[in-house]
Formats: structure tokens, C-alpha cells, sequence
């Protein structure tokens, strides 16, 4: 008998645009490239009624821009298996105010340096990498200054206290919490 020949393709993933949908489409590709332990969001689902997740409303105070009304606001993923830093799909919630990252497995033995994919978020406020594996910050991080009011960096890997984390830096952080590193 002569092999059978069989022909798979790929539709290329849906481009993640600058809006809504955009959103939706990268908080659903970061849970899959973190591995996320638990179930994930139905995409089936209004984004409104995913749960760990805020959107900005019209009637927020200190909403940054009109345009960020039914954007994501915060965001929270608990529970996952990395060795990779954040995707880079974290870079489209342009209007991100909160992210949470906790709870990687096997924190101790991991080594990971993170990358640059969360420096360019203009409107972080308070920023939550507890118990990921971290080892290190780029130069880049220091770009979250101009916004960046709370940091926990607890239960890491890092061995002293990253050179980019200075006052300077850093003159809006009102909490840093590097609690539990080695």
C-alpha cells in the first residue's frame, strides 16, 4: 500500500487590533501563553462578565481618554506554568491600570528575566508579579515611572534589589514589596 498523503493548513491568528475585541483577543492569548492552570475566559462570553477582569466605564473618574470606555482596566491571572517573561501580547491593553500575575509553579527553580512587553503600558498604576520566577528587570521598566504607584515583586528569585528600582525612577511609587526573594 502506498502512504496516504494528508495536507494540514492554518489560518493565521486573528491581528489584534486597537480596540475592544483587540483586548479580548490578547488577554486570551496571554492566559494560553502563560499556561493557565484553571479554566479561561469563555470567549462565547462578554468580555463584561469574564471574571479577574475590569473594564473602564464612561463614569470613571480618571478614565485616561474617551476611547478607553469598554477597554480592559485590570486584569488578574493566578495559577500557571511559564518559564518564559510576559507575552508580548500584554502590550496591546493599551489602557491597562492594574495587572496581577501570581503563582507560577515551581517558582524556585525558575530564572526568568522579564521582558520589555509591559514597559510601554502609559497607564499602569499598580503592578503585581508575586511568586513568577523573576530573576531580573530590564533598563526599560524605569519607563513605568511616570505612572506606576504600587509594585510587589514578592516571592521571586531576585538576589538583590534591581538596580533600575530607584526613587528617581520611580517618584510616584508610593509601595514597593519585594518581600520572600532569595
Amino acid at each position: 500500500k502506498e502512504p496516504a498523503i494528508l495536507t494540514l493548513t492554518q489560518k493565521a491568528a486573528p491581528k489584534i487590533e486597537d480596540n475592544r475585541a483587540g483586548d479580548s483577543i490578547a488577554l486570551l492569548i496571554i492566559g494560553e501563553q502563560l499556561n493557565l492552570l484553571g479554566s479561561m475566559w469563555d470567549n462565547s462570553e462578554n468580555m463584561r462578565n469574564w471574571t479577574n477582569v475590569t473594564l473602564w466605564e464612561a463614569t470613571d473618574k480618571d478614565l485616561p481618554a474617551p476611547e478607553a470606555v469598554g477597554r480592559v482596566r485590570s486584569v488578574t491571572y493566578a495559577m500557571f506554568r511559564t518559564e518564559e517573561s510576559i507575552p508580548q501580547e500584554v502590550r496591546y491593553l493599551k489602557y491597562l491600570e492594574s495587572l496581577d500575575i501570581s503563582s507560577n509553579t515551581n517558582t524556585m527553580l525558575q530564572h526568568i528575566e522579564l521582558g520589555s512587553e509591559v514597559c510601554g503600558l502609559n497607564y499602569l498604576k499598580h503592578f503585581r508579579m508575586f511568586s513568577y520566577g523573576l530573576v531580573s528587570l530590564p533598563e526599560e521598566f524605569k519607563n513605568l515611572g511616570k505612572t506606576l504607584e504600587t509594585l510587589d515583586l514578592s516571592a521571586n528569585n531576585f538576589t538583590t534589589v534591581p538596580e533600575v528600582l530607584t526613587p528617581e525612577n520611580f517618584p510616584k511609587l508610593k509601595s514597593l514589596n519585594l518581600i520572600a526573594n532569595r
